[in-house]
Parts: C-alpha cells; structure tokens; sequence
C-alpha cells in the first residue's frame, strides 16, 4: 500500500533557500490563518485527514512569499518498501532548525557513508 504524508519540511526548506529568510512553523500557521496545533499536526504527519480550507490558505501563504506551489507540492506519495526519505529529513529539521545546516548535514552524511542515500530538495 503506498504511504501518503505532508511534504511541508521540504516545502519550508525550499522556501528558506529562495528568501533567505528563516520561518518558523508558528509563524506560517499565523500567516496562513490555520491553527498551530494544525499546522504541527501536518508537520509531523500526525493526521490521515485533508483539510482543503486549509491547504488552500497554505498554497496562498507560500504565494504570497513569492513560491507559488500546486496542491500536488504539498504531498510525497511513497511506494511500500521504498526508502523514507521525507521521514529521515523530518527527523533532521527537527533536531535543528536551520534548513541550510539541515541540507548540509545530510549532503555531508550521504558522501561519508556510501549506504546512506541522498535526498534532493528541489520539487
């Protein structure tokens, strides 16, 4: 069965790389007009529901920032038995918040060990 999750720490990452600014997840979810306890529950896929009100207040936040994003942008559609990328770059950003040490991190991990896959940000 394939696994369907939020895609919003790739999308935050990107965002941060485009602006050069740094967002917290308080700060998109007030931006956004969608509750925090909402906007962490996405975040850490802690929901099986999609709320269309507020993805689409999301898609116009990240308009608005200057990244126009498509609904399909907000999710990563995984094949069972395939690797958990989106959930080891989860794992990371949340041990550290800055998505640039983040990125780093993982760049550096994948070129010292060689099992370890890379993960590319762009969408």
């Amino acid at each position: 069965m394939s696994k369907i999750t939020y895609n919003f720490v790739k999308l935050k990452a990107k965002l941060e790389l485009l602006t050069g600014k740094q967002y917290t997840w308080a700060y998109i979810a007030e931006h956004a007009g969608v509750s925090q306890n909402t906007m962490s529950s996405w975040v850490n896929n802690r929901t099986a529901r999609a709320d269309l009100t507020g993805l689409a207040k999301l898609l116009d936040f990240f308009s608005a920032e200057g990244m126009p994003i498509t609904i399909d942008q907000l999710f990563t559609v995984q094949e069972e038995g395939a690797d958990d990328r989106d959930s080891k770059l989860l794992e990371l950003s949340q041990r550290n918040q800055n998505p640039n040490r983040v990125v780093s991190a993982i760049g550096d991990a994948a070129s010292c060990v060689p099992f370890l896959p890379q993960i590319n940000l762009p969408l």
